[in-house]
């Protein structure tokens, strides 16, 4: 069955005020949303906010061993360098959707596959005469994904199944955020402080007594003097709010912890555990390894965890693929820091894999991706310097680096997958490409 994929990441469902968001983040947004590239089948049509270098279509039929033009594209922004999230207002002009339906779409038995199930997919499946569906895990109920991208339910959900995560407040104005932070600040020292509805780090901030300059999982730190919660409240509310009325999530930070995101796709009938893959964070979000490093105990307690929030989502009516992002102490204690009900880089970079990768190998090799590089080469040359130096991934030999997401020509922002027999192995493979073609 034929699939319109939609990349709608960083809508309202996921961000408080999409308008927002900072142009580098809207770049950074619209090109990882043509990670489901790699998702796509012969025939299938994928929506995105704008535009990469074309080349990099060709690559992905070439490395999926597809047929030349057999994935089609639209782009809202065209060739803009400063794309905005996907809205309906911008894809239910008349000209738009009849753009859509000259691929096709008439008489055949077409669905609508989101980055994430909210309003703005399942009022364009109105349009277009199409339901939203995960695949083989079925169709969503319409308002859940709206509600399982909010860390503020998350960790009311978390409480009722006596979920372990970090102390922490909800707080709608700086008097709360006060003594939130009074609160909660001698735990540990410092805390972070989030948007309940935000993707990336470029939402939290972290507030702290120590003196660090950085910190995993947020883009920016606040100092604060012994007690002097009131103005740096007022600083933090100021910033992150952004003259919208958002609630903020406030909680006890733990350094020197190991991220990880166990991932599940939740279908009419069954929960099914999808895979579990370590987090790289530097500062933000910087792609993940796997299999993990953890150990066997930890993995099952993150499981245990992990299904209690799966199976409760579930029954709400989700349906599709689902992640659980946990940090791991070192007292080998595990704390679930959030649940996102929609795609993301693990699937992606899963559907990569399950492409180029022979599944009697998949079991033996490791990969990682990585989400943070930046280079002055066009895609053409990019390529040909994988060929070059024997560094891109080929079937044949079963390793090396595929280059997942590029947006050269706008931000010179590149994605890549590197796929090893060994964690050392992968990381000669990266640290080498890196040095050869990144800034």
């Amino acid at each position: 069955m034929p699939k319109i994929f939609l990349g709608n990441a960083d809508t309202e469902a996921m961000v408080v005020c999409p308008q927002s968001l900072s142009k580098r983040y809207r770049q950074f947004s619209a090109s990882a949303s043509r990670r489901h590239f790699w998702m796509m089948s012969p025939r299938d049509l994928i929506i995105l906010p704008s535009a990469g270098d074309l080349e990099h279509i060709r690559y992905v039929e070439e490395m999926c061993q597809y047929e030349h033009d057999s994935l089609q594209a639209l782009y809202v922004c065209g060739q803009s360098d400063d794309p905005h999230p996907l809205s309906l207002d911008a894809l239910k002009p008349d000209s738009f959707i009849q753009d859509v339906k000259k691929i096709g779409i008439e008489g055949h038995d077409w669905s609508i596959e989101p980055y994430i199930a909210d309003q703005v997919a399942f009022d364009f499946g109105e349009l277009v005469g199409m339901p939203v569906r995960f695949g083989a895990s079925g169709t969503p109920a319409r308002e859940a994904a709206d509600l399982f991208n909010d860390k503020r339910v998350f960790r009311g959900l978390a409480a009722g199944l006596r979920v372990p995560v970090a102390p922490g407040r909800t707080c709608a104005s700086p008097a709360q955020l006060v003594p939130a932070l009074a609160e909660l600040m001698p735990l540990t020292g410092s805390c972070i402080v989030k948007l309940d509805r935000h993707s990336g780090a470029e939402g939290n901030v972290l507030v702290t007594r120590d003196d660090i300059t950085s910190a995993p999982g947020t883009h920016k730190v606040h100092h604060v003097p012994d007690q002097e919660y009131e103005r740096v409240a007022q600083t933090v509310y100021s910033e992150l709010s952004r003259e919208q009325t958002p609630f903020l999530v406030v909680e006890s930070y733990y350094r020197s912890v190991h991220s990880v995101g166990v991932h599940y796709l939740l279908q009419d009938d069954s929960v099914v555990f999808n895979g579990i893959a370590d987090i790289r964070l530097a500062p933000a979000y910087a792609g993940m390894f796997w299999p993990t490093t953890l150990s066997d105990t930890v993995v099952h307690k993150l499981q245990a965890e992990g299904l209690k929030l799966a199976h409760d989502i579930a029954r709400f009516g989700h349906r599709g693929p689902i992640s659980v992002d946990a940090i791991v102490r070192q007292d080998g204690d595990i704390l679930i820091n959030e649940v996102n009900a929609r795609h993301g880089g693990f699937t992606a970079a899963k559907a990569i894999l399950e492409r180029i990768v022979p599944k009697e190998r998949g079991d033996a090799l490791v990969a990682a991706t990585r989400t943070n590089l930046t280079s002055d080469m066009d895609f053409r040359s990019l390529r040909a310097l994988l060929a070059r130096e024997n560094l891109g991934f080929t079937r044949a030999r079963g390793t090396g680096v595929v280059i997942s997401v590029e947006d050269l020509r706008s931000t010179g922002r590149i994605e890549i997958l590197t796929v090893a027999e060994s964690r050392a192995e992968l990381e000669r493979i990266e640290e080498r490409f890196v040095r050869l073609a990144c800034r």
